[in-house]
């Protein structure tokens, strides 16, 4: 099997599946995107006042806030979704500054949720010039509750 990213703007066709992605969300997995963040540097100022109030990592913290728990970050949610683009659509497709991305969060990850993403070409276009799919995408967790869902223009280089 050929790598679907190994393609032209012109082998994409609409209604083409993407996905699906599935995701088990640990907490070290919550963790580590924390870490990406730098939101565990205690030296740094700016982040310095997250350290015992950061929602996704400190437990006693987090029972406090709205979730009433532990929760995923809402970009790391987003992350999945746009995965989706970037594991099925031709190289370089949203690294440039030309894509948009409409997603809503409608409900939180936690530890041990098991997540799916997926998604659909809806349209393709040349507009300016520049190449775009357009993709509707998703993200739910067991039980079928969606975590995120919206669409994403995505600029395809030539």
């Amino acid at each position: 099997m050929t790598d679907p990213r190994d393609r032209s703007f012109a082998d994409i066709e609409e209604g083409e599946r993407l996905g699906p992605l599935h995701i088990s969300v640990t907490q070290q997995h919550i963790n580590d995107y924390q870490e990406f963040l730098g939101h565990f540097d205690g030296a740094d100022p700016d982040k310095r006042w997250l350290l015992g109030n950061n929602l996704h990592v400190d437990e006693e913290y987090s029972k406090r806030n709205m979730f009433g728990g532990l929760v995923g970050d809402g970009h790391q949610t987003i992350q999945y979704v746009t995965r989706l683009l970037t594991d099925h659509l031709p190289w370089g497709t949203l690294i440039s500054g030309y894509s948009t991305v409409d997603v809503k969060l409608t409900n939180p990850t936690r530890p041990n949720d098991e997540v799916e993403a997926s998604g659909h070409v809806v349209g393709k276009f040349t507009e300016n010039g520049r190449n775009y799919v357009l993709c509707e995408v998703q993200a739910s967790k067991q039980g079928g509750v969606t975590v995120a869902m919206g669409t994403i223009k995505a600029y395809v280089p030539r």
